[in-house]
């Protein structure tokens, strides 16, 4: 008959296993199973629920509050949410838990930093972390346990992830062992208050307050995240603009033209930049007019792009050709056209302003036109070609209003062009009016 300590014996020379106590099978079992697991990883947490992968991301969302807390802590508003906290962060050693709220521990911090200075290692890797973690004794913590740790550890101590030299986003059940831990400088306190309100007021955010690698890595996404919906549109109607400007308002200064120009240097500077580095260029970056106009601008650029490519331009571009007695009216159309370009979205909406302007360059260019005063006329030869046939005059003259008439002898290329789009918009306005047409085409002799 063999003794109780020789009934089981174990291939590990360093583990002698008790007799197994249960009321049945099963329960022996696990007995065992407990006394091989508590031999291999002495150190192991004792924890009040079961580990799934699922529950360290859950986890890891509950902190997110503490993490930007200047306290290290929070408010835990639910039973459900209490319950899973204090099942597993103390035994974790990631904080302490009260009646409804968690404060983060420094135990990981301590423990890591003393591994760091043992090692003399500035950047640890993952995968040494993991090994960290079961020094002097095994845990035999579950992967995505050991990641909710290393999270925790880097947000806690502004570190930042690489991987093979460039930015690495980590994330629960797929941090890989070769990523570094790299410790991130901070903005200064007051680029990251400029940071924060120019956040809030150009793009709408509503940015953390308290400054470390967490927040700062944070708002940085935030912020690229809106720059990227928006750049396109604000470079599209920089260009708009710039042609509007340069053609209906050249040689005056341009505010809305400004504006559009500051918003893009931003815009192109943010999207260029690391977290650490966009915070600042966000903060110290020159806004050529105003914070307001050049949030209006940002927040519209969609509907500002819209409108002004469906802007009514050929209307005002027929104003600039006349030179009868509607000259002075189109005048005054065109320098409030040039107003409206010169200021800022914020201080006249150019959507308004536009179709106001468009009602009134109508209105200028239908306005009857009294007979010039007489211009000598050229003889014009009888046309030996009869395949061109002059129109013959109403019959009935009675019945015809003449609205406008004139001549112009001796008309360049352009200047016909000119002509022919000035008559042509006439006859958009009004479905009644009618035009009688004959022409002559010369050419001078040479010698």
């Amino acid at each position: 008959v063999l003794d109780a300590d020789q009934q089981l014996r174990a291939l590990d020379p360093t583990f002698s296993p008790r007799p197994p106590v249960g009321a049945d099978l099963k329960s022996a079992l696990e007995d065992l199973l407990e006394q091989m697991c508590a031999h291999q990883f002495p150190a192991h947490p004792d924890f009040e629920t079961e580990i799934r992968p699922q529950l360290a991301k859950k986890l890891w969302e509950e902190l997110q509050p503490a993490l930007q807390s200047a306290d290290r802590a929070t408010h835990l508003p639910d039973l459900g949410t209490r319950r899973l906290v204090r099942s597993v962060i103390p035994a974790l050693r990631l904080g302490d838990t009260g009646e409804n709220r968690v404060v983060l521990s420094d135990h990981w911090n301590r423990h890591f930093h003393q591994q760091m200075a043992r090692e003399q290692c500035e950047r640890p890797t993952v995968r040494q972390l993991r090994e960290w973690m079961d020094h002097p004794r095994p845990m035999g913590l579950p992967s995505e346990l050991q990641d909710l740790v290393i999270l925790v550890f880097a947000a806690t101590t502004n570190r930042h992830f690489s991987l093979n030299g460039g930015p690495y986003a980590p994330d629960i059940g797929k941090l890989v062992d070769a990523a570094e831990l790299r410790e991130q400088q901070l903005p200064a306190a007051d680029d990251w208050q400029q940071a924060r309100d120019r956040a809030s007021q150009l793009f709408g955010l509503v940015p953390p307050s308290v400054l470390n690698a967490a927040n700062v890595a944070t708002l940085a996404k935030s912020v690229r995240d809106v720059v990227g919906t928006r750049r396109a549109a604000v470079r599209a109607l920089l260009e708009e603009w710039q042609g509007r400007v340069a053609e209906f308002a050249a040689g005056r200064e341009s505010a809305r033209l400004r504006s559009a120009q500051s918003a893009q240097a931003l815009l192109a500077l943010i999207a260029q930049a690391v977290d650490g580095e966009l915070i600042e260029r966000l903060a110290r970056e020159t806004l050529e007019t105003s914070p307001a106009a050049v949030a209006r601008l940002l927040g519209s650029s969609d509907a500002l792009l819209r409108i002004t490519q469906q802007a009514p331009w050929g209307v005002f571009r027929s104003l600039g050709g006349l030179q009868d007695q509607r000259k002075a009216a189109a005048d005054e159309v065109l320098a409030a056209l040039a107003e409206v370009l010169g200021h800022d979205e914020h201080v006249q909406p150019i959507d308004a302003a536009l179709k106001d302007l468009n009602q009134r360059a109508l209105a200028v260019l239908a306005a009857s036109v009294g007979t010039p005063a007489p211009t000598p006329v050229v003889p014009v030869p009888p046309v030996a070609d009869p395949a061109i046939p002059v129109a013959p005059p109403p019959a009935d003259t009675d019945s015809v209003e003449i609205v406008e008439e004139g001549v112009r002898p001796a008309l360049a290329s352009s200047d016909a062009q000119e002509l022919l789009d000035s008559l042509r918009d006439k006859l958009a306005v009004h479905d009644d009016l009618q035009l009688t047409l004959s022409w002559r085409l010369e050419r001078r002799r040479k010698g």
